[in-house]
């Protein structure tokens, strides 16, 4: 629903929207067919791995991310 809101509210102040909503249209079925796609592969990688190694990975990338990732970036204007 927030996204219809913001959708809406978009469209009325940007006539160049429309190409905006066509482009994220466009990414957002290419990422869920190539998730479609892939998760049989996945799921047969994943098969004999155990949930704790899974737990224990997940952990680690999510604090190499906190650690590593330059959240205070000064210049914004560049930002994509």
């Amino acid at each position: 629903m927030g996204y219809i809101f913001w959708d809406k509210s978009i469209s009325k102040t940007d006539p160049s929207y429309e190409y905006k909503r066509w482009k994220t249209a466009k990414g957002a079925i290419l990422f869920s067919a190539t998730l479609l796609g892939l998760s049989p592969i996945l799921k047969t990688l994943t098969k004999d791995t155990s949930s704790d190694t899974i737990w224990a990975v997940t952990v680690i990338l999510f604090l190499a991310n906190m650690l590593f990732h330059d959240y205070g970036s000064e210049n914004r204007t560049n930002i994509r």
